[in-house]
C-alpha cells in the first residue's frame, strides 16, 4: 500500500502486525484489533489460513506456554511487531520478551 504524505509524496507504509496469544473461545467480538494484520493464537483457535496461505488463527494448547511453537509456525513476511497477551498470563511476558526479542503486551 501507499501512502500520500506532505506535497503528495508517496510513503510507503508498513502494516502493523500483531500476535494476540488468549484463552478466550473463539469469537472474534471477544478479540480487541489492536493492529493492522493480526494472528490469534489459544487453545480453541484453530489453525486457520486465509487463500493466499497467511495466518489468521493458531492453535496453541496451553497458551503462552507454547509460544516458540507458534513462532515456528509464522512465516517472516507475517512475524509480528507485537505480541499481545490476555487474560491473566503475565507471569511469564518479561521472560518470553527477552527471549522472542518481540515487545509484548499483557492486557487483562
Amino acid at each position: 500500500m501507499v501512502l500520500l504524505g506532505p506535497n503528495n509524496a508517496k510513503v510507503a507504509f508498513t502494516p502493523m502486525r500483531a500476535l494476540i496469544l488468549t484463552n478466550s473461545p473463539v469469537s472474534q467480538t471477544d478479540i480487541p484489533r489492536v493492529a493492522d494484520e493480526q494472528i490469534i493464537a489459544g487453545p480453541a483457535w484453530p489453525d486457520a489460513q486465509d487463500l493466499e496461505g497467511r495466518w489468521l488463527s493458531l492453535r496453541a494448547p496451553t497458551g503462552v506456554d507454547e509460544l516458540d511453537v507458534v513462532l515456528s509456525k509464522i512465516p517472516h513476511y507475517q512475524w509480528p511487531d507485537q505480541i499481545v497477551i490476555l487474560e491473566g498470563q503475565e507471569t511469564k511476558v518479561v521472560s518470553l520478551e527477552s527471549a522472542t526479542h518481540v515487545p509484548m503486551a499483557y492486557c487483562a
